[in-house]
């Protein structure tokens, strides 16, 4: 469920993220079409459409990697995504926007 303020969203990304760093290496690995429903989570768009177009926010930070976090850039989450994932999943709005 995601609920909202004046100020922010809150849907559980930073907890997910907290819990397990290595989800997009487990998802690779283990269960790759679940990854569309992760990305799908780091994306969110307004119902409202102003002259044809509708906002939409990306929360991509995670996906990309703190590089304090990730000394190796190649153990970042997006990295894991080009060494592991299929190609497929980069026509998804959210790694695009990456």
């Amino acid at each position: 469920a995601i609920r909202a303020d004046r100020d922010r969203y809150y849907y559980g990304r930073e907890k997910l993220w907290d819990s397990h760093p290595d989800i997009v290496h487990v998802l690779c690995q283990e269960c790759p079409m679940l990854l569309e429903d992760v990305f799908d989570g780091h994306m969110w768009h307004s119902h409202t459409v102003l002259e044809g177009f509708f906002r939409v926010n990306f929360y991509v930070k995670e996906l990309y990697g703190n590089p304090d976090d990730y000394p190796d850039p190649w153990e970042s989450p997006l990295s894991t995504l080009v060494l592991e994932g299929h190609p497929e999943m980069f026509k998804h709005p959210v790694i695009e926007k990456l």
